[in-house]
């Protein structure tokens, strides 16, 4: 457009943009730092980003959910069915549709419809041949054991680390007053814990105050890995762990595969 050139200078005339819609669940958040943004995250922008990529020079392409949509909201004449089917990284076979123009609706029929638009998109993709992705269930429950495996044995090592040092705070010699964190004082926060009427959020703070450095209670403390927590201890986390790792869907950023991840991540920290 030489408009274009006008307001951004030569050579932009042929400057073009392409768009790419759909439409399903996703996570926001802000991601703090130098470069503080709103941020979406989740499978639907994968899918999205999917569709902008397959998408051509100044035109608005569109999923099966988002036409879906607008066909329910009795805007079928908005959308064409695109000819070819779109094959996306990771998604496989798509067929998606065009946002029309003016134009392009006044010489559209008006014969969209939610029904035919799903029959459509089947056809084609059987047309395609294109075998559907073989899921290895075996393979993914092994992987998934092996994670909780991992998870496990991350906090049990933290727990074997929390039983030296209070071990190390009982051998203690200090003059003047014990620990703040003696045993009886711990079992005296643990018997508070989900039994003095809160939730668990009303119990979230901002800042946790730390004990102070007891050296003697380091210089006592045992070495963690001599450490048994117990066959009854580790079955317990272990169906915690297993618990959690149920909770989680397949989805691509948001699994217990990255979960899995940020644990061990903060546990080197």
């Amino acid at each position: 457009m030489p408009e274009l050139e006008v307001t951004l200078g030569p050579d932009t005339g042929d400057l073009a943009m392409r768009f790419g819609l759909h439409s399903g669940p996703v996570i926001a958040g802000v991601l703090r730092g130098e470069k503080a943004r709103f941020q979406l995250f989740g499978d639907t922008m994968n899918t999205t980003a999917r569709i902008e990529t397959s998408s051509e020079r100044n035109r608005i392409h569109i999923s099966q959910e988002t036409a879906d949509l607008l066909i329910e909201a009795g805007k079928k004449n908005w959308i064409r069915a695109r000819e070819d089917v779109v094959v996306a990284k990771g998604k496989g076979a798509m067929v998606t549709y065009w946002l029309l123009t003016k134009d392009e609706k006044s010489h559209t029929p008006n014969t969209v419809t939610s029904s035919s638009a799903g029959d459509d998109a089947e056809a084609k993709i059987k047309m395609l041949q294109i075998p559907e992705p073989s899921v290895n269930i075996n393979a993914n429950a092994m992987k998934v054991q092996r994670l909780i495996d991992w998870n496990c044995d991350l906090l049990a090592q933290n727990l074997k680390k929390i039983i030296a040092r209070r071990m190390g705070h009982r051998r203690s010699s200090m003059s003047g007053a014990a620990s703040a964190m003696t045993s009886s004082k711990v079992q005296e926060m643990e018997a508070k814990i989900g039994h003095d009427g809160k939730i668990v959020l009303e119990e979230i703070v901002e800042i946790i105050s730390m004990p102070k450095f007891d050296a003697g209670a380091a210089r006592g403390e045992a070495d963690w890995q001599t450490i048994d927590i117990g066959e009854e201890a580790q079955n317990e986390l272990r169906e915690y762990v297993s618990l959690i790792a149920s909770m989680y869907r397949e989805n691509p950023f948001h699994s217990f595969e990255h979960a899995s991840h940020v644990t061990v991540s903060t546990f080197m920290l």
